[in-house]
């Protein structure tokens, strides 16, 4: 993984009690992420790619190679759902 990741133009997001909440506008649907998905997310659009999974297991307080596996499929799924994109 390298470059960067962002939220793509027409993704609203909403954070509320340390949850994320992003929905497709105008008419969602609206992916509610629990407290690791609000990391990872949170995470990824400012940090780059290669960094990551890093920043993810640090900020959680863990080895990297713990996170790893969740993570790289967490972001995939947002990525095969709109809710974030290769940054050009």
């Amino acid at each position: 993984m390298s470059g960067r990741l962002r939220r793509p133009v027409g993704v609203g997001v909403a954070e509320s009690e340390g949850l994320v909440y992003l929905g497709l506008l105008p008419a969602g649907p609206i992916h509610c992420l629990d407290a690791a998905g609000s990391l990872i997310w949170s995470v990824a659009v400012r940090e780059p790619r290669e960094r990551l999974v890093d920043a993810v297991a640090e900020a959680a307080g863990v080895a990297p190679e713990v996170v790893r596996a969740d993570v790289e499929r967490f972001v995939a799924y947002l990525i095969e759902h709109g809710l974030l994109e290769e940054a050009a």
